[in-house]
């Protein structure tokens, strides 16, 4: 009888994809593929690292990965479409119904193997049938159903009238329960009774309504309500129609069992007694079967209605899906198969073998095989290994997933991080200023710097370098680790982290190259220059004026001073004495300048030679000043150098004497006989009584490195207060 529903699955393999509404079943058809794969394995990498040891170099092991490639065949799965069982595609391939293997003569096909018989007949084909009153193959027993009850005509058990039970419906429901097998729970209120059969509530004096909720009024009679209940709604004639899902006389009653909608008129299709709900036709599986059409058994490990609960047996016992009930395994016992069948030690049919497992590492042997199951962390057949390196846990199934070359326990899993990582699979850098096991050390780094959260090693940030970054770059480099040099002039130093040019005072552009422009001086050439008109203008780092040519010393380069060249930084110096022109004077200075005391003291013996500004301070400068004149014009002091000059004179010439070039002379042989590589002086001829400074002739005499030069100045350097013009 099955060959026929073998030839109708066998369609379904051609019709599956045309298949639609219920009764649809998907299942997880196999087949097999050949993949390239990719994993990585795991391996371990010496590395060397700086730290406070001699020499300040560590070793330490990494776990790195490899990819690698292999061949794998693997067994997929994909969904095809088809009747679920005891069901089969129409003739039209587009709907799956019930397939009864025996035909429903004088009934229909609801479900698999299930006829729904038309009134008066009966059977598993719904061919049988027998006169009221009896029942049996050949009709041949007499119904003892009572109470309107009827016999099924094969079995003779009794379908009992609404509001009757028991084997011959003898007896009436018991009160709060109505309908048909007294399934249903009266709802009359305020103490209403239901008729056992149609459950009508009988509603006490003083209510009324479908359910005796309402009061009847104090001051007239009750008036007669609809009695239609579930939303029922009475006719002109008093009857009730009833919504979808109920029937009776007043609505009360559910659709008889296997029914369900509008009338009673749809028949429930729900597998394995399935009973289905009387409005929706949703099945209601029995305990152990779930799904639309309650086809599928419970999954592993849930039974009861609509697999709620969860099974309890141990070591791999199967679990009833009905009533949950474990089914123990060989060697196992007990309602929850937790007991051994053989001592601890032992093991087989007749527990007379010894376990071979390491007790330490073993969570249990197996009392019917002897298979060692070991505890988490370790593997083997004898439970004698750890874990290979990455994996954990029972049987060593789990991949550990600790990052950052932590290691990880065999047993659970748990990550112990390396130096510098922190959290649960010590994805976490240890944070600033924190390092080391457990980021529990703090670094002492300077300016910002940041340090290694392996061993607290500074990374100086541009600019600055030592251990703990607390020494800028010198001035001569920048940058990182201070490793570029400085691209800087005239001793600039540069800015340490970005190497800018930090001009000193008196230059300035990127590379501090170019003077301060005129008039100004200083840092950044922020100040300008203070000095008169007689000025050419100021130095550029000081600010010190620079006069005009009448200052200049032998190499042609302004003489500086601090003063701003005024006229009230100069004055006339005279003295009345005579001077013989014939004294040999090839003396050194220092004789010549006891000389010149003499004379100052008023021992002048008829001789008068040219005094020197000669301190031996300022030998060892580029130039010197030594004044000669006849009228003397010479600052009163040297505020450059804070020199006072003390050794200014004038004298009186005959006109024998009073030749300019023989002055030159003498002037010239006096400075080349002072030893000094460079000297100067200033020799001004003036007439004394009319101090016509346009006819005074000054010449400024030098010496530079042993050579003689003599220029002649503008006689404006003689224009001073109380002269007259």
């Amino acid at each position: 009888m099955w060959s026929v529903l073998s030839v109708l699955f066998a369609l379904v393999s051609i019709t599956y994809a045309l298949l639609e509404g219920p009764n649809v079943c998907t299942r997880q058809e196999a087949y097999t593929t050949t993949i390239r794969v990719s994993d990585k394995q795991p391996y371990q990498v010496k590395e060397y690292t700086w730290c406070f040891n001699v020499p300040p170099k560590c070793s330490k092991y990494k776990i790195k990965f490899r990819e690698v490639f292999k061949t794998e065949t693997l067994v997929k799965y994909r969904p095809v479409e088809e009747c679920c069982a005891g069901y089969a595609p129409d003739t039209a391939g587009e709907q799956c119904v019930p397939v009864c293997v025996e035909s429903c003569v004088h009934g229909k096909c609801v479900a698999p193997n299930t006829c729904a018989c038309a009134h008066g007949y009966g059977g598993p084909a719904c061919d049988i049938s027998c006169p009221y009153g009896k029942w049996g193959r050949n009709c041949q027993n007499e119904c003892s159903c009572l109470n309107g009850g009827t016999c099924e005509p094969l079995s003779g058990k009794c379908a009992c009238t609404a509001g009757w039970r028991g084997d011959a419906c003898e007896r009436a429901c018991a009160p709060p329960t109505y309908g048909e097998n007294c399934d249903e729970i009266c709802q009359c209120k305020n103490n209403g009774t239901c008729d056992p059969a149609t459950g009508a509530c009988n509603c006490p004096s003083g209510f009324t309504g479908p359910l005796c909720e309402e009061v009847c009024p104090s001051d007239e009679p009750c008036p007669e309500r609809c009695r239609c209940q579930n939303n029922g709604v009475c006719t002109l004639i008093g009857t009730c129609e009833c919504p979808s899902g109920w029937t009776g006389e007043v609505c009360a009653n559910k659709c008889p069992s296997g029914r369900w909608g509008p009338k009673c008129e749809r028949t429930c299709e729900c597998a394995n007694g399935a009973g289905c709900h009387h409005v929706t036709g949703r099945c209601q599986c029995e305990a152990g079967f779930t799904g639309e059409k309650c086809l599928e058994i419970c999954p592993v490990g849930t039974w009861g209605v609509d697999c709620s609960r969860k099974c309890t047996c141990e070591h791999s016992g199967e679990c009833s899906a009905k009533d949950g009930s474990c089914k123990c395994k060989s060697g196992w016992t007990g309602d929850r198969c937790q007991k051994r069948a053989c001592p601890h030690n032992k093991w087989g049919a007749n527990c007379d073998r010894d376990c071979e497992c390491n007790p330490a590492t073993t969570d249990m042997c197996d009392p019917w095989t002897g298979t060692c199951e070991c505890a988490a962390g370790w593997g083997g057949e004898t439970c004698e290994r750890q874990c290979p390196l990455l994996m954990y846990g029972k049987g060593c199934a789990f991949t550990c997933r600790c990052e950052n070359s932590g290691l990880c326990s065999p047993v659970n899993g748990s990550c112990l991080c390396a130096p510098g990582y922190r959290g649960l699979r010590c994805e976490e850098t240890c944070p600033y200023p924190y390092y080391g096991d457990n980021c529990s050390d703090t670094c002492d780094c300077y300016n910002n710097a940041t340090c290694s959260p392996e061993t607290g090693l500074c990374d100086c940030k541009p600019g600055y370098q030592g251990l703990k970054c607390d020494r800028p770059c010198n001035g001569k480099t920048f940058g990182l680790n201070c490793r570029q040099p400085c691209n800087c002039e005239n001793d600039a130093p540069c800015n340490p982290v970005n190497g800018e040019c930090v001009c000193g005072a008196g230059y300035t552009g990127p590379r501090c190259t170019r003077r301060c422009p005129a008039g100004r001086f200083g840092i950044g050439c922020a100040h300008a220059c203070n000095c008169s008109e007689r000025a050419r203008g100021c130095h550029h780092v000081t600010g010190q004026c620079i006069c005009e040519s009448a200052w200049r010393d032998m190499l042609g380069t302004a003489i500086i001073y601090d003063t701003s060249c005024g006229k009230n930084n100069s004055i006339v110096l005279t003295e009345e004495d005579k001077i013989i022109m014939n004294k040999d004077i090839t003396r050194r200075s220092e004789t010549l300048l006891e000389e010149v005391a003499s004379l100052k003291n008023g021992n002048n013996k008829g001789l008068q030679v040219a005094e020197f500004d000669n301190d031996e301070r300022e030998f060892d400068r580029d130039y010197d000043r030594y004044a000669l004149v006849n009228e003397v014009m010479s600052e009163e002091c040297d505020n450059l150098n804070n020199i006072p000059i003390k050794s200014c004179t004038s004298w009186n010439l005959s006109k024998q004497y009073a030749d300019p070039n023989l002055v030159i002379s003498i002037v010239t042989q006096s400075l080349n006989k002072l030893d000094v590589t460079n000297a100067k002086t200033i020799v001004a001829l003036v007439n004394q009584k009319t101090y016509e400074y346009d006819t005074a002739t000054i010449w400024e005499v030098s010496i530079n490195e042993g050579q003689t030069y003599v220029n002649k100045l503008s006689s404006d350097i003689l224009r001073v207060p109380g002269i007259r013009q």
